[in-house]
């Protein structure tokens, strides 16, 4: 329920996949982490895990708690993925979704 309600906010999404070693190096992600900032864009997140890197960057809304434009990095050794929406998502969405999948890894 809580993905299909994030989803109904979307307007588009893009996912690019990468191979392994095909991906941008540490570098080249704080050069782009750099660009988003100088185009309105701030870092919301980012994790390390077990070889895992996620990244979240996204405009803020109105009311401070929205996040427009919402862009995704991760990486791990698998290879990488990117993901672009077009929308705006209120943090109570991802609020949310992280409590349903919380609530599913304990199944």
């Amino acid at each position: 329920a809580a993905l299909v309600a994030i989803a109904k906010k979307m307007k588009a999404v893009e996912i690019h996949f990468l191979s392994p070693g095909t991906g941008p190096s540490p570098e080249d992600v704080e050069r782009l982490g750099s660009r988003l900032h100088r185009s309105g864009y701030a870092s919301f997140v980012s994790v390390r895990s077990a070889g895992t890197r996620v990244n979240l960057w996204a405009r803020a809304g109105t009311g401070g708690d929205e996040l427009r434009d919402p862009l995704v990095l991760i990486r791990d050794p698998d290879g990488m993925v990117f993901v672009e929406i077009t929308g705006a998502l209120r943090t109570a969405d991802l609020n949310r979704l992280l409590a349903a999948t919380m609530s599913r890894g304990k199944d």
